[in-house]
């Protein structure tokens, strides 16, 4: 994995940062997601961001954090430091995150629009004794899962807009890729790849509409846009991609997702609201034993966990999104 900057300037940035933030915190008395704000909108967390050797070795966190202040505030009395070295939850916190920065090359503004810094401060007693690789999967989780939700919000937003057009299930898939390789930087965005590629079987499917990987973390992504009838045998084919986005997520994947798109009113409404239309007209909770409805029923799946769908506002449509 390609990380922001040579490793040979970690230790440096990791003390700096440090005392950055325990100094503009617990000597200057600012309030921490304000100071993040600050940070994240400067030339300082640019620096940071690059490894630029004189903002991460030449000079101490105190003094970087004394000039942060002298460019926002004309009258601000700077008092002297305390340097508590690494016995505070804001230096803690600024030693883990210039580490998971480096490591994960992305900016401080995307961070905290993930995880406010007061929360990380927050993380200190459970985090600061554990090895610093589970503070970087709890960031990258959090981050991810924020990140692809809102993702996924916004396409579902240009759909409604009528900004792109959607005529059935493979123009769904092939748009949301397209838009998801413009968004996200570090990860491949690929089509119909299939579990055995991960190391993956005893799925209730084999191929992964969308999949969204690179060397440390996988998403997966499950669509459906039925556009014939067949209400019921729809009904349970969505319900297959629960089972199956499910148990990718307990089988490794950090998070999943089932994106649902209709316009048919016939899915979400109507005069039948028994056996499976009533988790998707009413407001049954998906889960446990679910027959299938027509022909074979023999045929089954076992939702583990509960599910309720929650149809949204599309423009013509209507979808909803359930995430793993």
């Amino acid at each position: 994995m390609t990380h922001a900057y040579s490793e040979l300037y970690l230790n440096d940035a990791k003390k700096s940062f440090s005392q950055f933030l325990d100094y503009l915190i617990n000597d200057c008395k600012l309030e921490s997601d304000w100071v993040a704000t600050l940070f994240a909108n400067s030339d300082f967390s640019k620096g940071f961001e690059s490894g630029n050797p004189f903002i991460v070795s030449g000079r101490s966190g105190v003094e970087l954090a004394r000039d942060l202040i002298r460019k926002v505030y004309k009258d601000f009395d700077l008092p002297e430091a305390t340097y508590s070295n690494g016995f505070t939850p804001e230096y803690w916190a600024g030693w883990a995150l210039a580490e998971y920065q480096w490591y994960s090359g992305r900016a401080f503004k995307d961070i905290f629009n993930s995880i406010k810094l007061s929360e990380i401060i927050m993380m200190y007693p459970l985090y600061h004794e554990m090895d610093i690789t589970r503070f970087i999967e709890a960031i990258n989780d959090r981050f991810a899962k924020i990140k692809i939700d809102s993702l996924l919000g916004e396409f579902m937003i240009l759909v409604a807009n009528n900004e792109i057009d959607i005529y059935n299930e493979i123009s769904l898939q092939h748009e949301l890729g397209i838009f998801l390789r413009k968004r996200i930087i570090g990860y491949k965005v690929q089509f119909e790849r299939n579990v055995k590629f991960f190391d993956i079987s005893d799925t209730v499917k084999h191929e992964i509409d969308i999949v969204i990987y690179n060397e440390n973390e996988k998403y997966a992504i499950e669509l459906k846009f039925p556009t014939n009838c067949q209400y019921p045998e729809q009904m349970f084919s969505f319900v297959k991609d629960i089972k199956f986005m499910e148990v990718l997520k307990e089988k490794g994947f950090n998070n999943t997702y089932c994106l649902t798109l209709v316009q048919d009113k016939k899915f979400y409404s109507g005069k039948i609201q028994s056996e499976i239309y009533a988790y998707f007209r009413g407001k049954k909770t998906i889960h446990g034993e679910i027959l299938k409805p027509t022909g074979k029923k023999e045929q089954k799946l076992n939702i583990e966990k509960y599910y309720e769908i929650n149809w949204k506002d599309c423009g013509k449509y209507k979808y909803y999104l359930i995430t793993f």
